[in-house]
């Protein structure tokens, strides 16, 4: 490839079950499998450059990054800590990297997958252009654990004609999940194998798992990396706050509306008179039962 350009951007939604999945170690213990790690250490043009090249075995000759840690709350809660890397040459690529650390089942990181491609052609095709516009794309899940559960380091996707499989789709819309928790990787390329055997916890063997390791051992003794992480922290506790918030007004909305069909007779406010429902929680109740 030549004379491309990339531009790194968080998008999409994550749903407060999705965010409180994200694995909270202290950050001074925290690898490159860390979602706030992984994309801080991808702000790195040339490591992200490098990450490429060796998924896709292909090489880039030119990347330009923007800095994006000054918006990365925004990004990472209110648009999702999504990676994306869209790589513009003459045809165009457009490639979505994501960190999977928690285990998924292969049906949910599919329909993931299918979202993503959703989100990113829409972004892809400007208004009025036509469909032949869209760009190759791929969608990048790095796994900690085996997606599909039959030990392949490395599963690649294309949408081919079950009947006859010599016949493609020509969407040119891959998706790619790589498994680090493979024990036999004899089937992708050496620069893979040692990406992913690091990526499971094993010691950095080549140049560029060194220059990954140097990186992340920097950013944990980096205190502004850290305040950035706190922070995220601190958004997911209020996240954890509003489900509590939600599961006590879902119970209180059900004991209402039971008694209310028991006591057919009185009405919400005497109902919630008599349950000692105040505040805010008695005002949400109401919202909720008069719909």
């Amino acid at each position: 490839m030549q004379n491309l350009c990339a531009r790194i951007q968080g998008e999409g939604i994550m749903s407060d079950e999705e965010i409180l999945s994200t694995q909270f170690e202290p950050w001074e213990q925290a690898t490159i499998t860390n979602a706030v790690m992984f994309r801080l250490v991808m702000e790195k043009p040339g490591l992200c450059k490098k990450l490429l090249e060796r998924l896709l075995n292909i090489t880039i000759s030119k990347m330009e990054i923007p800095e994006f840690e000054k918006d990365f709350r925004e990004g990472m809660v209110s648009r999702g800590i999504r990676l994306d890397i869209y790589i513009e040459d003459a045809d165009g690529t457009a490639i979505d990297i994501e960190m999977q650390a928690v285990t998924k089942s292969k049906e949910e990181l599919g329909k993931r997958a299918r979202y993503y491609q959703s989100i990113m052609d829409h972004n892809l095709l400007a208004k009025g252009q036509h469909y032949t516009k869209l760009r190759k794309s791929y969608i990048i899940f790095i796994c900690t654990f085996d997606p599909y559960g039959t030990g392949l380091p490395r599963y690649f996707f294309s949408n081919i004609c079950v009947a006859d499989n010599s016949l493609e789709l020509c969407d040119e819309a891959y998706k790619i999940f790589f498994n680090a928790s493979a024990v036999n990787m004899d089937n992708i390329t050496k620069d893979q194998r040692a990406f992913l055997k690091y990526v499971n916890g094993g010691l950095a063997e080549d140049d560029f798992t060194r220059e990954l390791d140097s990186t992340v051992k920097e950013y944990r003794e980096d205190k502004r990396k850290k305040a950035t992480y706190m922070t995220f922290q601190q958004d997911i506790m209020e996240i954890e706050a509003r489900g509590e918030m939600r599961g006590e007004l879902k119970m209180a909305v059900q004991t209402v509306r039971n008694f209310m069909s028991k006591n057919p007779q009185k009405d919400v406010n005497t109902v919630m008179d008599d349950l000692s429902y105040e505040g805010e929680l008695r005002e949400q109740i109401l919202k909720h039962i008069m719909q």
